[in-house]
């Protein structure tokens, strides 16, 4: 299978975004602008002037800045557009084998809740048992005892020798058995871990408590209605929640190069 490769078209390094010349004459206006001071029609003037070129320069910079930017971002969407198709792929194969080992994690999780289920169950049925065997051993060893006293048996005092435990029964053997049995399950495959979370899916925001619900002023649709068309001298409107403020900056009018 050959190599994905991404044909780009980009012009040899360095790239100049501003010449020499540009940058030695902002570097003279801006001495102009820190020595001035509008006093004057003539320093308002010079002061207008100065601003018209500055604007110049900054389309100049601009249009310089947008043209190199786009040979990059054109060789960026390239670059993205000959990698989707791969990823593309990879997602979604991805995805399916992730569904299969949550579907088997699913399997081996029920299958050890039904074997934990099931030993639970037989504790239950041997513990059953022995409760009866041990009942039936208690009537026998009281009707011993009966029949001992109905015959005045003589009675030995060998001191405090402790009795011997009763040696344990087939029923507390199996008990013992099932209870310490490894738990059986399979191993999970090398190299897998399962993250849980929780995802809200909101189905009615309408419903949410006002901490969990974010309000964002439609800034763009207050402008459109309101800010619009406005001209020196015209009212200032008037919206509940907000403050208009009209503002005053100086811009250049006249074409002048830099």
């Amino acid at each position: 299978m050959s190599e994905l490769i991404v044909p780009i078209d980009l012009p040899p390094a360095p790239h100049v975004l501003a010449s020499t010349s540009f940058l030695a004459t902002l570097a003279e206006v801006e001495k102009e602008v820190a020595g001035l001071e509008v006093k004057a029609a003539q320093s308002a003037t010079l002061a207008a002037n100065l601003q018209v070129r500055l604007t110049a320069a900054g389309k100049k910079l601009e249009s310089a800045r947008t043209a190199l930017k786009a040979l990059f971002l054109a060789a960026s969407r390239a670059i993205d557009a000959a990698a989707k198709d791969p990823m593309d792929r990879i997602s979604v194969a991805k995805t399916a084998l992730s569904v299969g080992l949550t579907r088997y994690d699913q399997e081996l999780r029920a299958a050890a809740a039904k074997a934990e289920a099931e030993r639970q169950a037989e504790l239950a049925r041997l513990e059953k048992i022995r409760l009866q065997e041990e009942a039936a051993e208690k009537a026998r060893q009281d009707e011993l005892a009966k029949q001992a006293a109905s015959k005045e048996a003589v009675s030995f005092d060998f001191g405090d020798e402790e009795d011997e435990p009763a040696p344990k029964t087939e029923t507390e053997k199996m008990i013992e058995a099932v209870k310490y049995a490894p738990a059986k399950t399979e191993a999970a495959p090398k190299g897998i871990s399962f993250r849980v979370s929780l995802y809200p899916h909101v189905e009615d925001v309408n419903k949410l408590p006002d901490q969990f619900v974010t309000k964002t002023a439609k800034l763009r649709d207050i402008h459109s209605a309101f800010c619009t068309g406005f001209k020196d001298g015209d009212p200032i409107p008037k919206l509940d929640g907000v403050r208009f403020e009209v503002r005053r900056d100086a811009i250049s009018t006249g074409k002048e190069l830099f």
